[in-house]
């Protein structure tokens, strides 16, 4: 079963890692068993709502527009990893450096040297790179397409038919989500109105783009 006390309780520890001095994650220990049990029944009997995220923007390194998903979903997302990264990461080519475990910056950079020597024969000779970034990445994302591709992947795992059903459900429950329609505005409200269009979750057009 993909939703039991046990998984429940071991994504909120992981929740909780390098936030215990957060407000919201004070105010959820509080009555932390309680409020885990809540969320328990509510992801059984399919009454689970996302809730309300915080909207805010940030200057560094870069301007960008942050919505913050609350404690109880962070959890939610944390239970949907747990469940299915450890499989779906062994898909993934070895020199991908994005969000995964043991291949961080310092894991990538010893990389990109290993690569580097070995064009240049050593650096003895005459090498060119490429260094590109995708514009406004995450608010072109085309969440019907992401939707498609992670189901592929969800079938593929090794669960039974009843678990991949609901890891899908709670799959596009979160990726369809739309924080626009459910937030609270924080921090300088100038910066979030001055944001270009394509750097927005508010101009996006229908069903594409995700929080960053």
């Amino acid at each position: 079963m993909y939703c039991d006390f046990d998984s429940i309780l071991r994504a909120y520890y992981s929740c909780r890692k390098g936030k215990r001095n957060s407000t919201y994650q004070l105010e959820f220990e509080y009555d932390y068993e309680n409020n885990l049990l809540t969320l328990l029944k509510q992801l059984q009997d399919n009454s689970y709502q996302i809730g309300t995220s915080i909207c805010f923007v940030i200057t560094y390194p870069t301007v960008r527009e942050i919505f913050a998903a609350n404690f109880i979903d962070r959890v939610v997302h944390h239970l949907l990893i747990n469940h299915i990264e450890e499989q779906i990461d062994k898909t993934f080519i070895y020199d991908s450096f994005a969000c995964r475990k043991e291949h961080g910056v310092i894991c990538g950079i010893k990389r990109l040297r290993k690569f580097l020597n070995k064009v240049t024969n050593n650096k003895t000779s005459n090498a060119y790179y490429l260094k590109l970034d995708i514009k406004s990445f995450f608010y072109s994302i085309d969440k019907e397409l992401l939707y498609k591709i992670l189901t592929k992947k969800i079938n593929r795992l090794k669960y039974n038919k009843e678990t991949k059903i609901d890891l899908l459900k709670l799959s596009k429950q979160i990726i369809f989500h739309n924080p626009c329609k459910k937030y609270t505005l924080k921090g300088d409200l100038d910066l979030l109105q001055n944001l270009p269009k394509d750097k927005s979750l508010f101009t996006c057009k229908p069903n594409k783009g995700l929080p960053i």
